[in-house]
């Protein structure tokens, strides 16, 4: 500001482009994937389900995976209790189990589990032959896996979250969300830290605690 005597004089000039650089973000971006798991018809997986995405051909794999609650010996069989919530992938007689390896790329046993007793509402119990399957205690989790016998892998090597809860049809498509990712971690699946930890690595994810303070 100039001042002349007893008059002043004020000027401003403001510099800038009608060419737009910053992007408005969108609440959501999301692609799309065929759904490759074998779901049964109405079969319910969770929002925030850990999956395997191929950004190539869209195909996508979820994974499976039940925490342990307790481990008790009968005989040569053991029979391991999973926790049964809201949230828990329905388990049922033909699918192949394995203890989640300590590393995304690890194999192991897998069985197959012959039957489930579902009698109790917050519980699934297996019954499975003690040599079938590696160790396991009531800190695992058991996750699908790709077969049955020795040296197999997971079903799915998850990289991704999925967007909404999805019920099994004839033929799936799920979303997978995009760019950076919020989510509550105490509201999706229970899974293994190992995959969680290569999920946050692969998806860029960020979370918080429900409800939030």
């Amino acid at each position: 500001m100039a001042q002349l005597w007893n008059g002043y004089i004020s000027a401003s000039d403001q510099v800038g482009g009608g060419i737009p650089v910053w992007v408005e973000i969108p609440k959501d971006v999301v692609s799309g994937g065929m759904l490759l798991n074998n779901l049964r018809k109405d079969e319910v997986l969770a929002s925030g389900s850990p999956v395997e995405y191929n950004h190539r051909t869209f195909e996508a794999k979820i994974l499976k995976c039940f925490k342990v609650t307790d481990v008790t010996a009968s005989g040569t069989n053991s029979i391991i209790t999973l926790l049964r919530t809201a949230r828990t992938p329905q388990l049922y007689a033909g699918m192949n189990l394995m203890v989640a390896p300590s590393d995304i790329n690890g194999t192991g046993l897998g069985v197959t589990i012959t039957s489930v007793d579902e009698s109790t509402d917050s519980e699934y119990k297996i019954t499975v032959v003690t040599a079938d399957i590696d160790t396991v205690s009531d800190t695992d989790y058991l996750v699908e896996a790709a077969g049955a016998g020795a040296a197999v892998g997971m079903y799915a090597i998850p990289n991704n979250f999925t967007k909404d809860d999805t019920v099994g049809g004839d033929q799936n498509t799920v979303g997978i969300p995009r760019g950076e990712k919020y989510l509550y971690e105490n509201t999706i699946p229970a899974l293994p830290d190992a995959i969680k930890d290569y999920i946050v690595e692969k998806a860029r994810v960020e979370f918080a605690w429900f409800p939030e303070e």
